[in-house]
Order: C-alpha cells, then structure tokens, then sequence
C-alpha cells in the first residue's frame, strides 16, 4: 500500500492512495495458482528496497524481485512491473531452476543506489547474482544478470567453502563506501561473513 506522507513525515490520512501488487485498493485477489502471477500481481509480496535516485521499488515476490516506477506523477493502482528479476517471464514467481536470469530461491536483497545494481542471493543455487538496474540498461522486462558471485558461471551450483564459492548463502549488505557486499554464509558447520570486491573493473 501507497501512502501519502505530510511535511512531518506522517501519513496525511489514514486511507491508503494506491496499491502496488493488487489491480484495487479493495481487492486481496490472488493468481488462480501460487506459482502463477503476472507483471502487476503477486501471491506474497514481501521485502521491499527504494531507490531514492530514480523513485523505484524493488519488492520480492516468492522467487522473483519486482521493480516498480514509484514516482508521484506515475502512481496508479495495480501497476506493472518495469522489469522482473529472478524469473523468465514476468508471469511465473515460482519456478526454479539456475541461469543469468532465474534462481532457486532469494534469501536476501541489497540495492546499490550509487552505482544502480542490485545484489540477490540465490541461495539454494550457493551464489549472489548482480543485476544493472540503470534505467536506461534495462532492455527486457525479465533481463540477465550482469555478474555472478560464488560460481564460474550462471549456470554451475557448487557448493563450497574457498574463496571464490559458497555455501548456501543468507542475508547480504553493501559497504558503500568500499563498493562491496558483505554476505552472511549459513552452512551445516556454522556461520561466517565474507566481503567482495564489486567494483565494475573486479567483476568484468
């Protein structure tokens, strides 16, 4: 739900103006299956991330992310995604399976907003993928992603405990300051932290 803020920082009245991931303000319909959705609805929207630079919302969706264009002039009910991430085609949230541009699940979500890129980790697929979320870079509704952290490539697995795999790895953040994400492994034989160089040069 979209609220209207006051010069206080406070809702200015207690009824909502839009809705994000429903076709009304009024409805809680979801998809006929919980695998099925589309560009503007979803089944279990969850945590969402801002970015202040371009007014956009970035919400997960069971295995997809969702990128909506939240700026005030644009606001309506029900909107489409501008780009869904995680998932081949906007109309799946489900589906599983390891690629550039589909995962296995997401256990956790960091949004660059200095450098536009958001960092997901895949989890069961023991990897952080990284997608360009310039305006103006993304091409396709459900676009690759431009790095892969944990694997060789998009389409290898393999868990690991080296320094360049992982392990089923868990909540992520980003230290703007030294442009690295700093992820939170979970494994069988305990729990660890890593950072990783993501400059633009260190991933190409």
């Amino acid at each position: 739900m979209v609220f209207q803020l006051d010069a206080n920082g406070l809702p200015a009245r207690y009824t909502a103006d839009y809705a994000i991931g429903q076709p009304s303000r009024y409805g809680r319909k979801q998809p006929v299956t919980t695998t099925m959705a589309s560009a503007h609805e979803g089944a279990g929207i969850g945590g969402v991330a801002y970015d202040s630079v371009h007014d956009r919302l970035v919400a997960k969706d069971g295995n997809r992310l969702l990128l909506f264009d939240v700026r005030p002039d644009h606001m309506k009910d029900g909107p489409d995604a501008i780009a869904v991430f995680g998932q081949t085609t906007p109309n799946i949230r489900l589906s599983s399976g390891v690629g550039p541009n589909q995962v296995t699940s997401i256990d956790g979500t960091v949004l660059d907003e200095k450098n536009q890129r958001l960092f997901a980790t895949d989890g069961a697929n023991n990897r952080i993928l990284i997608w360009d979320i310039e305006p103006s870079h993304i091409k396709s509704q459900s676009p690759d992603a431009i790095a892969v952290i944990g694997q060789a490539d998009f389409t290898s697995k393999v868990a690991g405990a080296s320094e360049t795999q992982l392990n089923h790895p868990g909540s992520i953040f980003y230290d703007d300051g030294r442009r690295r994400p700093t992820r939170f492994q979970r494994s069988r034989s305990g729990s660890r932290t890593r950072p990783y160089e993501s400059s633009r040069a260190a991933l190409a």
